[in-house]
């Protein structure tokens, strides 16, 4: 059983979510996060021992390693240190690991970032570790991320209108709120059904954008979405670059990028470790408080 657990922190929402999952709900554990500013990332988060270096340091990483039965790591495999990592793992003996994932949000014809996933994936498959690999849909509940970002444009703004080319209104999205993330990556690794098998982990059911923007305006009780031709979109584009050209408001509003659908399925998830996640009217509350 896997008793020793070493979490190399990334993002500092998912890191402390995650954290604060396992131990509520495995405390039977000892944790150690290995991070630049790990002490920081800790602060109210208690039984977790603190290693304050970056995981790129082959000695701190080895030696945090020689400690773990276990790894959890957060720091994308996009990022591009799956091998290094998977080699270390095999060199000190850890057997169970788990990592983490966001491809599904990158354009399908980012070829550069498609071969570094599918060099990772290949590398896990040739190791002889018990690996899992959760990879996220758009993850929402950040300070940062996409959808935090456009409510507060849509809050800024002023105009009673947003104008959004047709194209991007039919687009769909299955966002994630960061609370099921750390609840899928802390209940898959510690499943057995889950080894040398990859996931979706995604919200509980898809959106086109025009929706998603809707039920924003609503909760917000302003704007209005108002769909324009890609043609007029475009226009509107070059209006924002060329000065000279009279007419540059109202623009589009600038979404998300949208790169591309995300419709993907993840029963497997739900059959293998249980994972389902909660419904959007629930994230919405968070993501838009009343009266915001």
């Amino acid at each position: 059983m896997t008793t020793n657990i070493l979490v190399i922190g990334d993002d500092y929402a998912v890191t402390r979510n995650v954290l604060n999952y396992l131990i509520k709900n495995n405390d039977d554990c000892s944790y150690s996060l290995l991070h630049p500013q790990a002490e920081e990332m800790l602060v109210h988060i208690h039984g977790v021992k603190p290693i304050e270096a970056p995981f790129t340091d082959e000695g701190s990483l080895s030696s945090a390693l020689k400690t773990a039965d276990g790894l959890i790591c957060l720091n994308p495999i996009e990022d591009g240190n799956t091998k290094y990592i998977v080699n270390l793992c095999e060199k000190n003996g850890v057997k169970r690991v788990l990592f983490f994932s966001m491809a599904t949000n990158y354009m399908p014809g980012n070829m550069r970032l498609r071969a570094v996933v599918e060099e990772a994936e290949a590398t896990l498959h040739k190791s002889f570790l018990d690996w899992t690999l959760l990879n996220s849909s758009l993850l929402c509940g950040l300070k940062n991320d996409p959808l935090t970002k456009l409510i507060n444009k849509l809050k800024k703004r002023k105009s009673s209108f947003i104008f959004v080319p047709n194209n991007t209104l039919r687009k769909h999205l299955r966002p994630i709120h960061v609370s099921d993330i750390a609840r899928a990556i802390a209940t898959a690794f510690f499943s057995d059904h889950t080894f040398c098998r990859k996931y979706n982990i995604c919200g509980q059911k898809p959106l086109t954008i025009h929706a998603m923007l809707s039920v924003f305006c609503k909760k917000m009780g302003k704007h209005k979405v108002v769909p324009i031709p890609n043609i007029l979109a475009s226009l509107f584009f070059i209006h924002n670059i060329h000065h000279h050209f009279p007419y540059s408001k109202p623009a589009p509003l600038s979404i998300l990028k949208v790169r591309k659908d995300s419709i993907f399925t993840q029963e497997n998830a739900l059959h293998d470790f249980g994972f389902n996640p909660q419904p959007f009217d629930i994230i919405l509350d968070e993501l838009v408080p009343p009266h915001a």
